[in-house]
């Protein structure tokens, strides 16, 4: 253990273990990363710092090999440490500390940009602001994330999150968000997990949810576990979310709006037979097993369904089209009131 004493950032990015971890796994707790936190907890910034561009560098193709990423790395450090003993400013300086600032890019753009500095500039994917690092989506497609303490991210297109340097140690996990985001979040009891997103908070201790910011509103949707969101200010509303329901803020009327999720996901799938398929079942135990297995209440009057029995073939459908195919098959419709769907029918003959 002693050997970390003295590791800076270019020592954990040389690091085959520390490497293979990041790539791997990446989960603080348990690991042999944990303990060398714990013995030297300064080396925090830099282990982050490091593991966010081991992260980097592979999610961007690159011409360069590993071998010889590391060969140019050493080239940089080697003429920095002469710089250094000139007086002037070193190339290693501005390895800690410049390269924060555009920690997003691949080692292999960082060194290119280093061979080609009249290239044109572009805005850095992830980068360490004060002592925040922020992380920015600009590609066309969402992009995967593991924070520090092992929760995963899934950032939408034109999405930027950041967290403080050190976040995995902190008392309280928290993270800003513009835009669009899924979290699945890693359970710690002690260590509440918030999403900070214009004036709306959510709070979780560990479940899956999504978070998304526009122009003129705020949106969280819970999928499994418990949610609170609230929004700031004097008067600051707080609700409570539960899965397959969605909280809506709009800033210019400071209110929170609890609604059903546009997409509700499948909560037990025991509860839908087979492949989703029923067979002459009636139409009541349809509803009650959809109820269940979305956790969405589903309000009908059993006695006018009491002769109402169908042959239904549900697979993946959304659950709003599976209600749509059921009543259209017994002559019915369906409405959403609040957090509950109302099924209308004059039953069957």
């Amino acid at each position: 253990m002693d050997k970390f004493r003295h590791y800076r950032l270019e020592d954990f990015l040389f690091d085959d273990e520390f490497k293979d971890w990041v790539l791997n796994d990446g989960k603080l707790s348990g690991s042999i990363w944990e303990e060398v936190l714990s013995h030297f907890p300064e080396k925090s910034s830099d282990l982050e710092k490091a593991a966010l561009l081991i992260r980097e560098w592979k999610q961007i193709p690159s011409a360069l090999t590993d071998e010889q990423m590391h060969a140019d790395i050493r080239n940089i450090l080697n003429d920095s440490e002469k710089r250094e003993k000139s007086g002037r400013r070193s190339r290693m300086e501005f390895l800690r500390y410049a390269a924060a600032a555009v920690l997003g890019l691949s080692l292999a753009g960082f060194l290119l940009y280093q061979r080609y500095p009249s290239s044109p500039a572009t805005k850095p994917e992830a980068q360490l602001m004060e002592d925040r690092i922020e992380i920015a989506n600009q590609e066309g497609v969402d992009k995967e994330l593991n924070l520090p303490d092992g929760s995963f991210v899934k950032l939408s297109p034109g999405s930027v999150i950041s967290y403080r340097v050190g976040f995995a140690k902190a008392n309280e996990r928290s993270v800003m968000l513009e835009g669009k985001a899924y979290f699945e979040v890693v359970r710690d009891t002690l260590r509440p997990f918030q999403v900070l997103s214009g004036e709306l908070t959510t709070r979780v201790l560990g479940t899956r949810f999504t978070v998304q910011s526009g122009e003129d509103n705020i949106s969280v949707t819970v999928s499994s576990g418990k949610v609170a969101v609230a929004s700031s200010g004097e008067e600051a509303e707080n609700v409570v979310l539960y899965p397959n329901q969605t909280v809506v803020y709009k800033p210019s009327e400071k209110s929170l709006t609890k609604v059903l999720a546009r997409e509700p996901v499948v909560l037990d799938p025991e509860e839908l037979k087979g492949a989703f398929a029923f067979d002459e079942e009636p139409v009541a135990d349809i509803l009650r097993a959809l109820e269940k297995a979305y956790g969405i209440p589903i309000r009908f009057d059993e006695p006018s369904l009491r002769n109402c029995q169908v042959t239904l073939p549900f697979r993946e459908e959304p659950f709003y089209q599976k209600l749509e195919v059921l009543c259209r098959t017994i002559k019915a419709s369906y409405k959403i009131t609040g957090q509950e769907v109302v099924i209308e029918s004059a039953g069957c003959d």
